[in-house]
């Protein structure tokens, strides 16, 4: 959502992520409805979109629900997709604990086991709830797990699942790693180091490969998920990247950078094309499989702002 260089403590940094039965595009700052969610509205970070795959397809719309997080009032937010029903999920005007309001970095939905994740870059946590916001508490305190390996400034972003399977995977700007753990398990695995100040993280479980955006080196870069065949420069940008999702039936990764979207083949075999210049600044980002849309979120010109684009025909709109 930004077209300069982002920071540690840059406003503009956000989230996007998607596991195999939502999807999630996050921003900070954001909202809709009232006066408190105006302030939201007027700068726009981690907003997280997820859309919930439903049984009934005959009320799919009224199932499908956006998370996003919000650092104007410190909170994780949720809503239908048709803007209502809006309801404060995580932070300090909920029944949550108050230590748990978050500098979102990221959302993930577990729809296997109903519970929502998220990365918090303020307090360098993984958080845990159920989707209403209830029973949320600290999964990981990344500071303290993390403390045997030496790293000592842990940054969160990016966050996403293989539910099956019960696996976390984030993205670390401040160690410059994608770190993976068992939900319930005691071991934080680095999967991939040394890289440039990544911001995000997608799984292709269909194919066992994960992507990642390097912000502080302008490229896509995959692995498999046991981090093993690494490949830094899958995309060389030339931009900085900022958040991707991925369309894997399609065999597309799509990516935020500078003002634009852009896209490329998931095996990066031809040279990556943007797809939408956008003068509000695309950031977050996320793909819906289901109605084969993308979401993303603003920051430049209309802070705050959510946008549907439909990349087949090229047709797209304000959301909210």
């Amino acid at each position: 959502m930004t077209d300069f260089c982002v920071t540690e403590t840059d406003p503009g940094v956000s989230s996007v992520v998607r596991s195999s039965e939502a999807v999630v595009v996050s921003t900070r700052q954001t909202g809709f409805g009232g006066e408190e969610m105006g302030r939201c509205l007027s700068k726009a970070l981690q907003l997280c979109f997820v859309i919930l795959t439903v049984s009934n397809a005959a009320s799919r719309l009224s199932a499908q629900m956006i998370y996003w997080g919000c650092t104007a009032n410190d909170t994780i937010e949720r809503a239908e997709l048709s803007g209502s029903g809006r309801q404060i999920v995580i932070g300090p005007v909920s029944n949550t604990d108050p230590g748990l309001a978050p500098t979102c970095g990221g959302i993930v939905v577990d729809s296997v086991q109903d519970k929502i994740y998220w990365t918090d870059w303020g307090i360098d946590i993984v958080g845990v709830s159920n989707p209403d916001g209830s029973e949320a508490r600290v999964l990981i305190d990344l500071r303290a797990a993390l403390a045997d390996q030496q790293i000592t400034n842990p940054a969160p972003r990016g966050i996403a699942m293989d539910p099956l399977n019960q696996q976390l995977y984030w993205a670390d700007s401040g160690a410059g790693t994608i770190f993976t753990t068992l939900v319930g398990g005691s071991e934080i695995i680095p999967l991939v180091a040394g890289l440039g100040r990544p911001l995000d993280v997608e799984l292709d479980l269909q194919n066992g490969r994960m992507y990642w955006t390097e912000n502080g080196g302008g490229l896509i870069g995959s692995a498999n998920l046991d981090g093993t065949d690494v490949i830094r420069n899958t995309f060389q940008t030339f931009i900085n990247p900022l958040e991707l999702t991925l369309d894997v039936e399609g065999g597309y990764v799509y990516w935020t950078a500078s003002g634009a979207i852009q896209r490329g083949d998931l095996l990066g075999s031809d040279p990556p094309i943007t797809i939408l210049e956008d003068p509000d600044s695309p950031y977050g980002l996320a793909f819906d499989p289901v109605h084969q849309l993308l979401y993303w979120s603003s920051y430049s010109t209309n802070p705050g702002s959510i946008h549907w684009f439909d990349p087949a025909d090229e047709t797209g709109g304000v959301l909210i």
